[in-house]
């Protein structure tokens, strides 16, 4: 049996493998090539069925992230192999109080637990918590199935949405009618895999985030590293303008924000910072660096209380664009709010897409009235 870290820290470690970092306190990328470490050294362990040697392992990854709830998991499979059942059931019941659930259901190392009924009672109230909330409908679907659209952007005065690709090096749109065609061709304009993407509709500006952050065969070498934000005439189709970041740096500019007055925000997950381009200056600078978290990923603004959102791995960073002062977003210890990709601000809310566990899903965080803290 493969060990199966399924969490978010899986996404991490092979993230942070490519990664080079610019900042002064790497303290996020340091804590995850260490747990990068303790994880290949366990995986050895198991597959020679030293499950001791497993938990030892997992253990030490576990105190250098706490709050990696997929090693919360592996923690309970390591209780679970060296006949630990006390602390299994406090380790599973945790994350299923957080709607967290991996492979409570099927993994093997819980199999000669499965007949006793607290095991019975867990899964049912597993059962249960898997019931979603509010049921989702299918808006449209496309025939293109290899397209791996990562971002989404409506356009409220077309009526119509635009879908990036991650494999195809393009931009979709899909209009009323749910008919699709390309908005951007594939390469066009030597555009690179798209990534987030917003629109502006008072401008008739869709800003988009391209990137070759990653190793591909597809994909000539000498590109790697590359990253920037391109912006289209929604009207036209015309490409407007190029922001490039220097190549050498290895920048990652993952998803963009908009603010009224037609500033963008943009997160780059790999220094980790986040850049902007205000108008009248139109140029890409550094806005604010986030070295402590780790891979910024989603980004938000709220026009109540002028705050940026920007989701981590683990953890969601606020940032007051009237001081740059950053905090990091309050919630109750059984909420699970890590892990989020896409972020989007909704009347006093936060709408996250989370998949980097399992179930994957989308959730709506309600804040307080100075959006500083989840409050359900």
């Amino acid at each position: 049996m493969y060990l199966k870290i399924i969490g978010s820290i899986v996404i991490m470690v092979l993230i942070f493998g490519q990664m080079v970092l610019f900042s002064a306190e790497p303290t996020g990328a340091e804590k995850v090539q260490k747990v990068g470490e303790l994880y290949r050294v366990a995986h050895e362990f198991f597959n020679k069925k030293d499950y001791n040697g497993f938990l030892k392992q997992v253990e030490m990854a576990h105190a250098v992230l706490p709050e990696d709830e997929g090693l919360s998991f592996e923690l309970a499979r390591g209780y679970a192999l060296t006949g630990q059942t006390e602390k299994v059931y406090k380790s599973l019941n945790r994350l299923v109080d957080m709607d967290l659930f991996y492979d409570i259901e099927t993994d093997t190392a819980f199999d000669y637990l499965r007949k006793e009924k607290e095991f019975i009672q867990l899964m049912e109230k597993v059962a249960q918590k898997k019931k979603p909330l509010i049921n989702s409908i299918e808006a449209f679907s496309l025939k293109e199935k290899d397209l791996i659209p990562e971002g989404i952007a409506y356009d409220p005065v077309d009526n119509v949405f635009f879908l990036s690709s991650l494999s195809k090096f393009k931009i979709v749109k899909v209009d009323a009618n749910h008919n699709a065609s390309d908005f951007v061709q594939s390469r066009q304009d030597g555009i690179l895999p798209t990534l987030g993407m917003r629109v502006d509709s008072k401008r008739r500006i869709l800003w988009v985030c391209t990137n070759f952050g990653y190793p591909r065969a597809n994909l000539e070498k000498e590109l790697f590293g590359t990253s920037g934000v391109f912006t289209y005439n929604l009207t036209t189709g015309k490409l407007i303008k190029k922001y490039m970041l220097p190549k050498e740096e290895k920048h990652f500019l993952n998803d963009v924000a908009l603010v009224d007055d037609g500033t963008a925000y943009f997160t780059d997950s790999h220094v980790p910072a986040v850049y902007r381009i205000v108008p009248g200056s139109d140029k890409l600078e550094l806005y604010v660096s986030l070295s402590t978290h780790i891979y910024p990923n989603g980004i938000t603004y709220s026009p109540y209380t002028k705050k940026l959102f920007v989701a981590c791995a683990d953890a969601l960073a606020v940032i007051d664009t009237t001081t740059r002062n950053v905090t990091l977003l309050k919630y109750s210890e059984k909420m699970f709010i890590q892990g989020c990709d896409g972020l989007y601000y909704y009347h006093n809310s936060l709408i996250g897409v989370q998949n980097s566990i399992l179930p994957m899903r989308v959730i709506r965080m309600e804040l307080d009235a100075k959006e500083e803290k989840v409050t359900s």
